[in-house]
């Protein structure tokens, strides 16, 4: 039995001392007394851990000590594979690092509460909760009545002493059954003197002592020994009504020896269980009252999806223990090899890919980690930042996974914020080296990949041009002359080559080249971007880069629209917003990403956008990328930016990236792809699968209608029509707009589905660029849309009332069934009118349809804008549909009003019938100015009187290239106009959404007009967005002209 002995005041001050070691073990912070911008930067001073305990589903399931080799849940699979929840069995997984190497040690504790001499089953219930420096658990088990067993786990030091506390909840008698996984090469064995089963193998020991607990969980010897099998063990210890007990878990390396792995094992036992957790707490607690202390939480710009300022504040800090956790100190066995502490990459993930002797430390995350641990523990952060830089060989290489530099960055800032010159001077020789040879390195390899010498990545080439920017501020730190003008001449050559490798093509910015067979592939959409962080741009890839982040970014969206987030590309993207006026979307980024990051079920690699708006995660997991986004981001909101090395402060001012020349297409209101958009609310529900979205009212309330709402903006004059699609309906639904007033109904409320039109312009009376919500509504249940489109006024007249044809002259229009019909009421020739406004520049054409004339009756169609009547058609008897081209006939262009007058020709009593006037065509190109257009491969542009002459300067397939986006279903057909070709020049035509160029007219020789039917030539459908290419194909001299490019619903 273990001696029980009286607490005397030794023992409190043994207690005392313990605790100040443990608070002060680490190195002194650094004085960051000041408050810049709404971060205090010394941080919490009452901060206490309880405040973040997580009980949630995604509560975190690692657990470390700051320091420690181990970590509790680790990894038992691959890198990105996590435990889940905590089991029946309340295993406990331990994974961490001998030497270079990982261990795993699944189920190396395991937990039931059984009935007296059986082994019962796994709980059937369990509960737990997360706090920074334990895991609490909560177990009832199925047959056991009232009876429950309670824990926690948790790390009592930086040796990675391990306890597990058991509490027995029950009144009745017993048994806690307490097993393991035997891992060790050299099995397990019962040391009766020192009551501890030790588990070796070749790198390491560990010891797992066992006692039982008094009611102020005073350790007690136990007379009970384990059983151990061949790769198990277990232990039973029974209670008759109740009661606790503890298991440890001291652990020490193969050079320590086995001794020290027992001694750690027993010697926690002497002090209380709650007296080594409230060490363990007081010491997260002080490291954590270190983090700077922002003050605003939430968001201000973005819909939070449901992320609460509370849960800002703790993911902050989780972020910050995270990062405390993932410190690991220099480890005994490798005094000789790698005397240095660690930042490792997520150390329960146990990543391994790095440098063999540093394996655990990633050549981009752990520069992170370096760089927010200075802000807690400097000292620790440079000497794990001068041991990774110690690796660099003689060429500048570093062994193991290669990736994007960030190293100068790290440099300057842990300079920054410690003032220590001495360990810039000792770091600058490798660093110089290692930027040299990353240099002539921009692409991922590692051992094992065969990466060609030849490859580039837009990555690794925009990350060392941000890396090299603080090499020059270090150079002219340390007062080396030479080197920054090295620096910067290595920078404008590089900046040169990228524009080259990654930007020439006038619609694609790729992210994969190489430097013999030119553009690989296009790359990840969140990288690419990341390339505005490079300060000294030319003006072509900046403005492609704005373009092209304009083009993607939704704060709607998940990721704000892009394919994933991965903090280092985010944080450099963050800087060229920011540096190149983009203040606003900065703030709609950062605050879109951080509350994804906030919503992600664990801190990891990347984000990924998942199902039903809920953000999911991919990559090592977990890492500190999402805790360093998680951080900064938070600064970001609190007026602190750090891109420069050093914090300062900063406000977000109202500079926003402007809208890009875009092509001529017709707002889609709607595609139901996601409906986040859908901001307001009311009794509703709202959820989009597949490209449709359905949005239904909530019965529970007495409302038996809801809506969801979203704000448009766009020209109603150039899209006077609103379309929908409805799919299904239960019940009813209904469309409704609304500007500030009141609301406008499009559609009352109706079970009918089917494709609707409805006259926007004409029912609200709105004009111009118009603001705007659209507001879906259920009626007592459900309504399924595909898409909202809005279209121009395609039908300028059906004919299903005619109350608006005015000023009748000698003649009546009357109409049955859509079919009207012009009566002469006194020969020999009568009219009526219609006003309509028309853009002619995008809607050129009229089409009539005259089904039948009486015998003897002729009709024309005249237009008449004020000044006089204008021949659209002359007197004819024909009948059919008839197409003009009003902008040819009337030389008018642009936004018109004007009269149609339809005239009836003959005696009294004659008459025709019309059945529809329209504009069947929308023009997306009249050639006018190209200078939105690309011109690639040696050719010139140039227009003149409404058309485009696209000659070639050396042959043979100079073309221009534009981006358009329409419905391909409502407008099937692409009409071209190519009038001349000059000295044997042939011309084609293809698409491209990205997949790769479609033929749509072969090289022909060829000149008028010409109509193709996109969708039957690609198989596309529905709203595209795609690139048009037009090619002069020919040697110099050679040219082509091209006058027209319209879209139409009919050949």
């Amino acid at each position: 039995m273990m001696r029980k002995t009286k607490k005397s005041g030794l023992y409190f001050l043994v207690f005392a001392i313990l605790v100040t070691l443990l608070e002060s073990s680490f190195g002194s912070m650094k004085a960051h007394a000041a408050l810049i911008g709404n971060v205090e930067m010394a941080g919490d001073a009452a901060f206490n851990s309880d405040s973040i305990a997580d009980s949630s589903a995604q509560q975190p399931r690692w657990l470390s000590y700051p320091g420690s080799r181990l970590s509790l849940n680790a990894n038992m699979g691959d890198s990105s594979t996590p435990p889940g929840a905590l089991d029946g069995e309340l295993a406990a997984h331990l994974g961490g690092w001998f030497k270079s190497s990982t261990f795993k040690w699944p189920s190396v504790v395991n937990t039931r509460l059984v009935a007296t001499g059986t082994n019962g089953n796994p709980a059937g219930t369990v509960q737990s909760t997360w706090y920074p420096y334990k895991i609490d658990f909560n177990a009832t088990y199925s047959g056991l009545v009232n009876q429950s067993l309670s824990g926690y786990d948790f790390f009592v030091d930086d040796n990675g002493t391990f306890v597990r506390y058991l509490q027995n909840n029950s009144g009745v008698p017993n048994d806690v059954l307490v097993r393991g996984t035997i891992t060790g090469s050299g099995g397990a064995q019962w040391d009766g003197t020192n009551r501890v089963l030790l588990v070796s193998e070749a790198n390491y020991y560990y010891a797992v002592h066992f006692v039982g607990l008094t009611a102020d969980t005073t350790p007690v010897a136990l007379n009970e020994v384990p059983v151990l099998g061949a790769s198990t063990w277990s232990f039973r210890k029974h209670f008759n009504s109740g009661g606790r007990m503890a298991v440890s878990i001291g652990v020490a390396s193969s050079s320590e020896g086995s001794t020290v792995a027992i001694s750690r094992a027993k010697d926690v036992f002497a002090l209380k269980v709650t007296d080594r957790l409230t060490a363990a707490k007081a010491y997260m607690d002080t490291q954590l009252r270190k983090a700077p202390l922002p003050s605003v939480w939430g968001f201000s710009t973005v819909n939070p999806y449901g992320v609460t300022a509370q849960q800002h504040r703790d993911s902050y800090y989780k972020a910050w223990t995270f990062y405390l956790q993932n410190y690991m100190k220099a480890l005994p066995e490798n005094a000789a090899s790698f005397p240095y502490p660690q930042m490792m990459t997520g150390k329960p993930s146990l990543w391994n890919f790095g440098e063999p002797r540093n394996p655990g430390s990633a050549q981009w995350e752990s520069l992170f980690g370096y760089q927010f641990l200075s802000y807690m523990m400097p000292a620790e952060a440079w000497n794990a930042y001068l041991g990774l830089m110690s690796l660099v060989d003689s060429n500048g290489a570093l062994a193991g996974e290669s990736l994007p530099t960030r190293k100068a960055q790290t440099a300057w800032m842990l300079y920054k914020n410690t003032n220590d010159l001495n360990k810039l001077q000792t770091v600058y020789p490798n660093l110089k080296r290692h930027l040299d040879w990353a240099e002539d390195h921009p692409y991922w390899f590692m051992e094992g990949v065969n990466t060609p010498p030849t490859s580039r990545d837009l990555d690794f080439v925009a990350s060392w041009l941000f890396d090299v920017d603080f090499a020059i501020k270090i150079a002219n730190e340390l007062g080396i002359s030479a080197d920054i003008a090295m620096w910067q001449a290595k920078k404008q050559s590089m900046i040169a080559n990228m524009e080259a490798w990654f930007f020439a093509e006038p619609q694609q910015i790729y992210q994969y080249y190489d430097t013999i067979t030119g553009p690989v592939s296009l790359g990840g959409d969140y990288i690419k971007i990341s390339a505005l962080a490079v300060n000294g741009l030319s003006s072509n890839p900046l403005s492609k880069l704005k373009d092209y982040f304009i083009s993607i970014h939704n704060p709607s969206g998940q990721m704000s629209g892009f394919g994933a987030m991965k903090y280092p590309n985010a944080s450099l993207t963050i800087y060229g917003l920011l540096n190149y006026s983009g203040h606003k979307q900065a703030k709609e980024f950062i605050e879109a990403n951080l509350r994804d990051a906030i919503r992600a079920p664990d801190f990891a690699e990347m984000l990924l956008p998942g199902s039903s708006n809920n953000p999911t995660v991919g990559g090592v997991r977990p890492s500190l990328f999402m805790a360093s986004a998680v951080i900064e981001f938070t600064w970001l909101l609190n007026g602190v930016r750090i891109d420069s090395g050093s914090a300062t402060n900063f406000a977000f001012n109202s500079s926003a990236f402007s809208m890009p020349n875009v092509p001529n297409v017709m707002p889609t209101v709607e595609d139901f792809k996601n409906v986040e958009d859908w901001t307001e609310r009311v009794n509703s529900g709202m959820y989009a699968i597949n490209g449709a979205g359905t949005i239904f009212n909530y019965s529970a309330n007495n409302l038996n209608y809801g809506y969801g709402a979203k704000q448009v903006t766009y020209d109603v004059d150039a899209f006077s029509q609103m379309t929908i699609k409805v799919d299904k309906v239960q019940g009813g639904w209904a469309l409704k707009v609304n500007d500030g007033g009141v609301d406008i109904d499009l559609q009352t409320s109706t079970s009918q589905v089917g494709e609707f039109t409805y006259d926007l312009k004409a029912i609200t009376g709105w004009s111009g660029t118009k603001t705007f919500k659209v507001k879906l509504f259920a009626v007592n249940g459900w309504v399924k849309a595909d898409t909202i489109h809005a279209i121009p006024a395609t039908v300028l007249e059906d004919f299903n009332n005619v109350s608006d044809w005015t000023n009748p002259f000698n003649a009546s229009i009357s109409t049955t069934s859509g079919v009207a019909t012009v009566f002469a009421a006194v020969g020999p020739y009568g009219s009526v009118r219609k006003n309509v406004t028309v853009n002619l520049t995008d809607s050129p054409f009229l089409q009539i349809t005259v089904p039948q004339a009486s015998t003897g009756t002729q009709w024309a169609l005249k237009v008449n804008k004020g000044s006089g009547d204008i021949n659209v058609q002359t007197d004819t008897s024909q009948t059919g549909t008839f197409t003009y081209d009003l902008r040819a006939i009337t030389g008018w262009g642009g936004k018109q009003t004007f009269d149609i007058l339809l005239y009836v020709v003959g005696p009294t009593g004659s008459s025709f019938k019309v059945d529809l006037l329209s504009s069947p065509a929308y023009t997306l190109e009249d050639f006018s100015n190209v200078s939105d257009w690309p011109i690639r491969n040696n050719a010139i542009a140039s227009s003149s009187n409404g058309l485009t002459t696209l000659s070639a300067v050396s042959g043979p397939n100079g073309n221009m290239i534009r981006a358009v986006e329409y419905d391909l279903n409502r407008y099937p057909i692409l009409i071209v106009q190519v009038p001349t070709l000059t000295n044997g020049a042939k011309w084609a035509l293809k698409v491209n959404d990205g997949t790769g160029d479609k033929v749509i007219q072969a090289d022909t020789l060829e000149t008028g007009t010409f109509r193709y039917n996109i969708p039957a030539l690609t198989g596309w459908s529905s709203e595209k967005k795609f690139d048009i290419v037009l090619f002069e194909i020919g040697g110099a001299g050679t040219s082509m002209v091209v006058d027209e490019m319209r879209i139409s619903n009919a050949l």
